[in-house]
């Protein structure tokens, strides 16, 4: 595999963890997280977290650590949507990005 593909799919990977915690720092989804039985301050911290997670991305030494947390968020991410019935097309983005981590985690590390 070409090296100039990790750095765009770690971009691809900042990109939506970005995204989604932009969404979750401005209330967005705040009531999705209250719907699912979680706490109102929950969704901020998550997305602080995510955006620590997406800075870790980017350092060397701290890669490993962070795609490791990120596959953890959408592991339970995942368990969140199937615990509480939620429709099929809503795995959709979780597992995508769940088998983007894993292919990352795969090239950089193995």
């Amino acid at each position: 595999m070409p090296t100039s593909t990790i750095p765009l799919l770690l971009l691809l990977l900042s990109i939506l963890f970005l995204w989604s915690s932009i969404n979750k720092l401005t209330g967005r989804v705040t009531d999705r997280f209250l719907t699912w039985g979680y706490p109102e301050w929950f969704a901020p911290v998550l997305g602080v977290f995510e955006i620590l997670a997406v800075f870790m991305l980017w350092i060397v030494g701290t890669q490993f650590l962070s795609l490791v947390f990120l596959t953890v968020l959408m592991l339970a991410a995942m368990g969140t949507l199937y615990m509480n019935g939620e429709l099929i097309h809503r795995y959709i983005l979780p597992f995508s990005t769940l088998c983007l981590l894993f292919t990352l985690i795969y090239l950089l590390h193995f």
